[in-house]
């Protein structure tokens, strides 16, 4: 998906920032202070709510209200309006808050539903309440096939909605809106974002400096995935071969124990605890 509109509030030295519209290739100008950086930090807040902290907040904020980011993304196929706002767009919200010490956050889809809560939010909704909603409308559950079928009901609902049951732009719980969209319809997830700043801290080992390539290494062993499930199944093996002689040992003291079966559970990510930098310069030699 690609950013459309930005909109942020509260962030950084940025009391408001309405609607920004964002294309393919952008160039931000401006005099220095004038909030260039904060935009690009609360995007990257709004994709790793964990880089948000409260120094973030804006310092003459109004207590009753909230840092607010929020993104309107071009939906990557043709998807039902009643998962998109009246812009045809997929909208995310994020608020933060800090409470007790700690930021909060909440996040929301924005699109163009039914004022009447009855019929509000069905794109978070499971297959049984979408069938609840169609039989309190006084039809059947069509039959569908295999992985359209909330699809499917959302759809007859729309049809079977009182004509004069108006709709307006809304704000849901996030919930599993995106899961739920990218599994009927594919592609619908959150670009990869990563954000180098020339003040950002050089040295090799920092949190900070390591986590800019984690999509990298990530994206890495997702194509290894094949090699590394040869690694996992022989380590697998190796393990019942040791259980198996425990097994043997402990059968004379446990009557009726036949066979130990290990299981494992990998996570490749983090099998790189972190990676170094060596600089070559002109007219010196390599320093391994």
């Amino acid at each position: 998906m690609f950013i459309k509109k930005i909109t942020i509030q509260n962030f950084r030295g940025i009391d408001n920032l309405t609607p920004l519209e964002i294309s393919r290739i952008n160039t931000f100008v401006g005099k220095n202070d004038s909030g260039k950086s904060a935009i690009l930090q609360a995007i990257g807040c709004f994709f790793d709510e964990k880089k948000f902290n409260k120094k973030d907040i804006f310092k003459a904020k109004p207590d009753d209200e909230k840092t607010v980011i929020e993104i309107s993304f071009l939906p990557p196929t043709e998807i039902d309006n009643l998962a998109l706002d009246s812009q045809g767009q997929i909208t995310i919200k994020k608020e933060f808050e800090l409470i007790d010490g700690k930021i909060k956050v909440n996040s929301f889809y924005k699109c163009f539903d039914f004022r009447d809560e009855r019929y509000q939010d069905l794109w978070n909704k499971k297959e049984a309440d979408l069938n609840q909603i169609i039989t309190n409308l006084g039809e059947v559950p069509e039959r569908s096939g295999r992985g359209k079928k909330n699809v499917i009901r959302i759809e007859q609902i729309k049809n079977s909605v009182p004509s004069d049951v108006v709709r307006e732009n809304r704000y849901n719980p996030l919930g599993n809106y995106i899961k739920n969209l990218d599994k009927i319809y594919g592609s619908v997830t959150y670009p990869e974002y990563s954000l180098f700043t020339a003040e950002q801290d050089l040295n090799i080992e920092a949190t900070n400096f390591q986590s800019q390539f984690k999509p990298i290494i990530s994206a890495y062993f997702y194509k290894t995935e094949t090699q590394t499930a040869e690694i996992e199944a022989g380590l697998k093996e190796d393990l019942a071969i040791e259980f198996e002689e425990i097994r043997k040992f402990m059968k004379k003291n446990v009557s009726g124990l036949k066979k130990f079966n290990p299981t494992t559970e990998f996570d490749w990510t983090k099998s790189l605890k972190k990676f170094d930098l060596n600089l070559e310069f002109e007219g010196h030699e390599f320093d391994y």
